[in-house]
C-alpha cells in the first residue's frame, strides 16, 4: 500500500518539478503559479497536475489554446515509477524521503540541461545545504563520508573541467559534487565512474550516427543524474 501511496506522491512532486524546471533556467520566481509558455495565462488549478488534466481531457491553454507540452505528463510518470521503486527497495523509512528527495532535484537537472543547457545553482546548492543538515541530524556518523564523497566528486570534475572546460559547464563540477554528497564515500567513485562511461558512450553512438559532430555539446547533466541515481538504489 505504501508503494501506491509513495507513487501518487510521485506525480505530485513531478507536477512541482515541472514547474521549477520551467521557472530556474530564466531566472525567474516560483510565483506566479504554472502558465502558459505562449501567451502567459494562468493555467486552471486541475492543469497543474499534467495527468490529471489529461484525465479531465482539458490539455490546452484556456485562452490562446496552445497544448500543454507533453513534457510535463512524461515528468509526472517518471517520478511515480521511479518513487514507487525507491518505496519497493527501502520501505517506509528515512532513506525513501531523502532518496525521492534527491531523485526530484537529479531529474530535474537532467530536464534543464537537456532543454536549455543550464544546470541551476537554485536546484542543485539548496539541495546539497538541505542534504547535509538532514544527514548531520539523522545520521551524525554519516557526515564526514557524505563530505568526503562531495568534495571527490566535486574535485574530480573540476580537475577535468581545468583542463578541458569546452568538454562541461562549471554547473557539471557543482552536480558532481551533489552526487558525490548522495553517495558518499567510497561509492562515489563507481557512480561518477558510471556517468562517465555512460556520458561517453552516448557521445560515440551519436557521433558514429553523424547526429552531432566534435564541436558538438552534449548535455552532461542527465548522465551525472544517473550516476547520482544509482546511488540512491545501492
Amino acid at each position: 500500500m505504501h508503494i501506491l501511496l509513495w507513487a501518487v506522491l510521485g506525480v505530485l512532486a513531478g507536477a512541482v518539478a515541472n514547474h521549477v524546471a520551467d521557472r530556474l533556467p530564466p531566472h525567474l520566481g516560483l510565483r506566479p503559479a504554472p502558465q502558459c509558455p505562449a501567451c502567459g495565462t494562468a493555467y486552471a488549478p486541475r492543469q497543474w497536475v499534467a495527468l490529471l488534466a489529461w484525465a479531465a481531457h482539458d490539455l490546452r491553454c484556456h485562452k490562446c489554446g496552445v497544448p500543454l507540452a507533453g513534457r510535463r505528463r512524461l515528468f509526472e510518470v517518471w517520478l511515480a515509477v521511479l518513487f514507487a521503486v525507491l518505496a519497493w527497495r527501502h520501505g517506509p523509512t528515512w532513506w525513501l524521503v531523502a532518496a525521492s528527495f534527491h531523485a526530484t532535484v537529479l531529474s530535474i537537472v537532467a530536464i534543464t540541461d537537456l532543454e536549455t543547457r543550464i544546470v541551476p545553482n537554485l536546484a542543485v546548492l539548496p539541495a546539497m545545504i538541505l542534504s547535509l543538515a538532514s544527514t548531520a541530524l539523522a545520521c551524525p556518523g554519516c557526515t564526514a563520508t557524505m563530505l568526503l564523497g562531495g568534495a571527490v566528486g566535486f574535485g574530480l570534475f573540476f580537475l577535468l573541467w581545468a583542463i578541458y572546460p569546452r568538454g562541461m559547464g562549471f554547473g557539471d563540477v557543482k552536480l558532481a559534487g551533489y552526487v558525490g554528497l548522495i553517495a558518499g564515500f567510497p561509492r562515489v567513485l563507481p557512480c561518477l565512474l558510471a556517468a562517465i562511461l555512460a556520458g561517453g558512450l552516448a557521445a560515440l553512438v551519436l557521433l558514429i550516427s553523424r547526429r552531432v559532430g566534435r564541436r558538438t555539446y552534449i548535455p552532461y547533466a542527465p548522465f551525472l543524474a544517473f550516476g547520482g541515481a544509482l546511488a540512491l538504489f545501492l
